[in-house]
């Protein structure tokens, strides 16, 4: 570097700084200005752009430029307006039918039972669909729909051939709650499989699990009448239910 060259640097070195400082000044003063707006409420009209205060910002941005000392004077004075407060009004939000979870013990009874191959995941969505179906259906609360109508196709009994020597009988044994539940489950199922004329109306199983369940609750489905008819056996031969 030459000599000249260097000696010019040095020259005008403290004038830059002073520029510099200048700026750093200006650019603290046009950020304090924009701390009080409101950046959430795009109606509210900026500081900035009154006819006031936008002429104070320009006679100190040119104050700053040209050096004066006493540039910040108007702009730190200017009084800072209140951000205005909106009412927004609350969104009406529908009340949603809140489905009970998949850990519910007949729910798991009821995936286990329609499970096929392993596939846990699409037995329980078609669990899912047959308590939403029950909700369209009713619009009351599907899971206890869904106890109530297994409740009534569950059967008490069941029916045991024995042999005694050269004569059969049929002996009546009592089930558990979980064997009466799988039961039931068991009968409904077979229902809507059937592909015939009288079956359940609907295009998928959960939709016919629906409306059989539904039929139940109304005292129209075939599976009471299966009910009816081991209930009847039952007591015609509770004589034999003493005996092992």
């Amino acid at each position: 570097m030459r000599a000249g060259h260097f000696d010019r640097y040095n020259l005008h070195f403290p004038e830059r700084r002073r520029r510099r400082r200048r700026r750093v000044e200006m650019l603290s003063v046009l950020r304090s200005i924009r701390v009080g707006l409101p950046r959430h409420l795009p109606n509210q009209r900026s500081l900035s752009t009154t006819p006031d205060h936008m002429g104070k910002v320009m006679r100190t941005v040119s104050a700053l430029t040209t050096g004066t000392d006493n540039a910040l004077d108007d702009v730190i004075a200017a009084p800072k307006e209140e951000p205005e407060i909106i009412e927004v009004p609350v969104a009406y939000t529908p009340q949603f039918m809140t489905l009970p979870p998949a850990e519910d013990p007949l729910l798991h009874l009821f995936t286990s039972y329609i499970m096929l191959h392993g596939e846990r995941e699409k037995a329980s969505k078609t669990t899912s669909r047959v308590l939403l179906y029950l909700h369209a259906y009713t619009r009351q609360p599907p899971l206890e729909i869904f106890r109530q109508a297994l409740h009534m196709a569950a059967p008490a009994v069941r029916c045991m051939n024995q042999r005694r020597g050269a004569k059969a009988i049929v002996k009546p044994v009592p089930l558990s709650e979980k064997q009466r539940m799988r039961k039931a489950i068991e009968w409904i199922w077979e229902v809507v499989n059937v592909r015939s004329k009288s079956a359940t109306i609907g295009k998928t199983l959960a939709e016919r699990t629906a409306r059989e369940m539904i039929k139940i609750l109304n005292g129209d489905s075939s599976v009471l009448k299966k009910k009816e008819e081991i209930h009847k056996v039952a007591m015609a031969n509770r004589g034999a239910a003493r005996g092992r």
